[in-house]
């Protein structure tokens, strides 16, 4: 039983890591993904006021 508490505790701090893990990349991610959308839309709208 000891073991299974010891491993239990294990997961839920490894799942937590990850699941912080995934939440810092995506706040990194997603900014400069709207951001390059961004650019590529205003790249396109040039394109087309040009």
């Amino acid at each position: 039983t000891v073991s299974i508490t010891i491993v239990s505790r294990h997961t839920v701090l490894y799942n937590y890591n990850t699941i912080l893990l995934v939440f810092i990349v995506l706040s990194i991610s997603i900014p400069i993904l709207s951001m390059s959308a961004v650019n590529k839309f205003f790249q396109i709208n040039t394109l087309f006021i040009l």
